[in-house]
């Protein structure tokens, strides 16, 4: 993937909505947590964040993008609520 988000920008990879217990899936419903995922591409104005950290992040400011098929979201850096 050659994509490169501008200024202030974070592309993020989605956490899937499910964990895995055993053999079967949860699927995470009603949660008030902020959506988490990995930091795949950052702009050059980005000074907090880098690509491989796992963040949680304001999903309200989230524009989704398909890329070569993957579901992707970005947002603006101070969208992202913390850095895991």
């Amino acid at each position: 993937m050659k994509v490169k988000p501008i200024k202030d920008r974070v592309l993020i990879l989605q956490e899937k909505g499910e964990t895995k217990a055993g053999t079967f899936a949860i699927i995470r419903s009603g949660e008030k947590n902020p959506p988490r995922g990995k930091v795949v591409a950052v702009g050059k104005e980005v000074a907090e964040c880098k690509v491989g950290d796992d963040v949680d992040y304001n999903e309200h400011a989230s524009t989704e993008h398909e890329i070569d098929g993957i579901k992707y979201v970005l947002i603006r850096e101070n969208e992202i609520h913390l850095i895991r």
